[in-house]
């Protein structure tokens, strides 16, 4: 483990933490905490899981909308027409903080293909996040 902290800064290893907060990426690296090593196991009848994976930095997006509904999305690196999308859900915490935000979220499917997390910020439209 000390050659990978020695790579990537100890700041960057450790085991992702739940935060009890309504933010963005709501979860720190516990530092202290290491993997524990395993044998293989059998993972028997196991359930597909959906990963959320961030863009950093956020991608810029266009959007087209047809009688209030999302229709079209474009970016540098993709495009598609939204066939579903579910939002928008207001994102905000801390509002007790200088580092108060807020945004618009909808999760949007592109040609019922990728679904992706679209975010309406006072900077404009961008791609935060993309589903796994």
């Amino acid at each position: 483990m000390d050659k990978i902290k020695k790579v990537v800064g100890p700041e960057n290893v450790g085991v992702p933490a739940l935060l009890n907060q309504r933010l963005p990426e709501a979860f720190e690296l516990d530092h202290e905490k290491l993997p524990a090593g395993r044998e293989y196991e059998d993972p028997g009848d196991v359930r597909p899981v959906l990963a959320l994976s961030y863009f950093h930095p956020p991608i810029p997006a266009n959007i087209r909308t047809s009688d209030g509904r999302l229709t079209y999305l474009s970016t540098q690196y993709f495009a598609g027409n939204v066939t579903e999308y579910g939002g928008a859900w207001l994102q905000s915490s801390q509002w007790w903080t200088q580092g108060f935000w807020q945004q618009m979220e909808w999760d949007v499917e592109l040609d019922g293909r990728k679904i992706y997390r679209l975010a309406r910020t006072q900077e404009g439209w961008f791609v935060t996040a993309g589903y796994d």
